[in-house]
């Protein structure tokens, strides 16, 4: 199969192609880039708030609220369950490296005002392409060129 002019070839295709919703696509990421950066701002507003009024002490409120088994105990549990799940694929993007484990430690610890700047930085550094910003480490763009050296073999 020859490229045409202009086609690229997407992770996700058999061979080149155009992509028609490119636009579209990067319209929407860039959406997501701003979601990101208002949510990383927010949070750490909201943290600036919650420090001035409550202290920095926050395992005492989570944990202790943790305890009574009632709707709020619920809530910590499911986010501490998605923190879990974050932290293990931020490791095993970053190749279950030293990094890779510092960032999923920080992931639970920091939950959002790590997890937020963490995968704008991600998206970035993967040029949009959704293989690279999911796979990480583990990412090979298929093209004619890095076909035969694909890690799987």
């Amino acid at each position: 199969m020859v490229a045409q002019k202009g086609a690229r070839v997407l992770p996700w295709s058999l061979g080149p192609v155009t992509d028609p919703l490119m636009n579209k696509r990067s319209i929407s990421v860039k959406n997501v880039q701003w979601f990101l950066v208002f949510s990383t701002v927010a949070i750490y507003v909201v943290t600036v708030f919650a420090i001035l009024s409550d202290g920095f002490n926050w395992p005492v409120f989570y944990f202790g609220d943790m305890l009574n088994l009632d709707w709020r105990s619920q809530f910590n549990t499911d986010f501490l369950l998605h923190l879990f799940l974050l932290a293990t694929w931020i490791s095993w993007r970053e190749g279950f490296t030293i990094k890779g484990h510092l960032f999923g430690f920080l992931s639970i610890i920091m939950g959002g005002m790590f997890g937020f700047p963490y995968i704008l930085v991600a998206i970035y550094k993967a040029q949009c392409d959704p293989q690279k910003l999911l796979l990480g480490v583990h990412s090979v763009t298929q093209s004619p060129d890095n076909i035969e050296s694909s890690p799987n073999k």
